[in-house]
């Protein structure tokens, strides 16, 4: 049995495991193997800097609001019905908004670990059908509006912004000089840091920038900038996109100009060639294969991209998957790597990506743990996924999500709007026995019409770069 609840509610963190003593009065966080450990109710008490003086505990009265019914029921079914569900596990880092109409005005959701473990790996923020103030943070961020004109905020790293329903925004806070941005031609923009790092966006209909302003740019000017088919414009002055070469759902063929571009191949088999620029080439569906032709490039993978094959990868060159399935917990690349002749083949559960002419041998990698004993570049960053609960009505996820393109794992015909399960784990329950009931709870799947627990093997995120250590910070998911 696995026990649900809020980081920050002082009667779920006041059991010491299944135990009551002393300690619980106090302030304590320890992980259970038995319990969620990093689910935060975003509510007026933990946003509050004055609250925060005083500690989360039983005995803090205050802080029982993270207990009420109403902030778990809702806040609950937000992550069940959040397209970010089937990356999340059992220890993920999930931040609810559960803010006051007053507070939601003012006020940035966001993950600020008060009076807890350190939060490790990705960090899921989820809004509220209201008007959301939403802030990532410098790792990677999973973020998501849902309904309502939401506003974005991120410090950088490798993040996916699911603005939802609503007229959305992303708030740089920086001039747009610092970014680059690419319109994938099918309703996803890639807007690029000055560090390099990526953030794949969808729905956001305006972007905030500090430009200069008074007093020869001492003063900062809010501007904002509609986001259209040929840039981001303000006023009658136009940001264009970076260049991009952009395929359909044919098999393409698309050759990159020599100062460096997009290249999105989106649906089928198609041949990405890169120039003597920096090009970042985004494969897309289907079994694609990427050329790089000199620069610094990166090749960028999502959900069920495939099998891909990479020409001429170097060491200079960075490789990122974000939704990828296979990254299990303590893992790094070399639990995914194999030599196949002259090849290095990585193998993310039923997709994978062909370093073609890079070989390495697993008796070199076990010899020399070193990064310079395997494929150059190559480091594993966060990732965790869970699997979707049979008893949630189908309509609440999407057969393919419009980011990752993950397929929805099967699920009963005669599905309920709640289960009548008194627990998850209950092997003799109804809807064990009928075969539907699979999991509420993040990271645990029970297999249908069986009483055994299975593996799911996790959505990974990697990045890679040449001075990069190879780590791996991914949550294990059970299927």
């Amino acid at each position: 049995m696995l026990n649900i609840g809020y980081e920050n509610d002082p009667v779920f963190r006041v059991l010491d495991g299944t135990t009551f003593n002393l300690a619980s009065l106090g302030v304590h966080d320890t992980p259970q193997e038995s319990a969620t450990n990093n689910i935060v109710s975003f509510n007026d008490y933990y946003a509050s800097t004055a609250w925060n003086l005083l500690p989360f505990s039983i005995l803090n009265l205050p802080t029982w609001l993270s207990h009420m019914p109403t902030g778990y029921g809702d806040g609950m079914t937000r992550i069940l019905e959040s397209k970010f569900y089937d990356l999340t596990s059992k220890d993920s880092t999930i931040i609810v908004a559960n803010l006051s109409d007053p507070a939601r005005a003012t006020t940035w959701v966001q993950d600020l670990n008060r009076t807890a473990e350190p939060h490790k790996g990705s960090t899921f923020i989820i809004g509220t059908d209201s008007n959301d103030l939403i802030q990532g943070g410098q790792g990677n961020d999973y973020l998501e509006g849902r309904a309502g004109n939401d506003t974005f905020r991120d410090a950088g790293g490798y993040n996916i912004l699911l603005g939802g329903q609503g007229n959305n925004t992303l708030d740089l806070q920086q001039s747009v000089k610092s970014f680059s941005f690419a319109n994938d031609g099918a309703g996803t923009l890639y807007v690029r840091d000055a560090n390099g790092g990526i953030s794949i966006t969808r729905d956001i209909g305006a972007i905030t920038s500090k430009e200069p302003g008074f007093l020869w740019g001492l003063f900062k000017d809010d501007v904002t900038h509609s986001v259209t088919d040929k840039g981001l414009l303000a006023g009658s002055s136009l940001t264009q996109y970076a260049s991009s070469v952009k395929g359909d759902a044919a098999a393409n063929t698309l050759t990159a100009h020599a100062s460096g571009d997009w290249l999105f191949g989106l649906d089928g088999d198609d041949h990405l060639i890169g120039g003597q620029g920096n090009d970042v080439l985004v494969g897309g569906a289907g079994n694609d294969l990427l050329q790089a032709g000199g620069g610094n490039n990166t090749f960028l993978f999502s959900g069920d991209f495939g099998q891909d094959r990479v020409l001429g990868y170097q060491s200079s060159d960075k490789l990122v998957f974000l939704g990828v399935e296979g990254v299990v917990a303590n893992d790094d690349f070399r639990a995914h790597a194999s030599t196949v002749g002259n090849d290095t083949l990585l193998t993310f559960g039923g997709d994978s990506v062909t370093l073609v002419g890079s070989a390495w041998t697993a008796s070199t990698a076990r010899a020399s743990p070193s990064p310079e004993a395997w494929p150059r570049g190559v480091a594993i960053l966060p990732r965790a996924v869970t699997v979707f609960p049979s008893c949630v009505p189908r309509q609440h996820f999407p057969q393919r999500s419009p980011v990752f393109s993950r397929r929805v794992t099967r699920q009963s015909k005669n599905h309920s709007n709640t289960c009548p399960c008194d627990t998850a784990l209950d092997k003799t329950s109804a809807c064990h026995q009928a075969g539907r009931w699979r999991a509420f709870v993040p990271g645990l799947l029970k297999s249908a019409g069986t009483g055994a627990l299975s593996r799911q093997a996790p959505a990974a995120q990697v990045a890679a770069n040449a001075h990069s250590t190879a780590t791996v910070n991914s949550r294990r998911n059970t299927r």
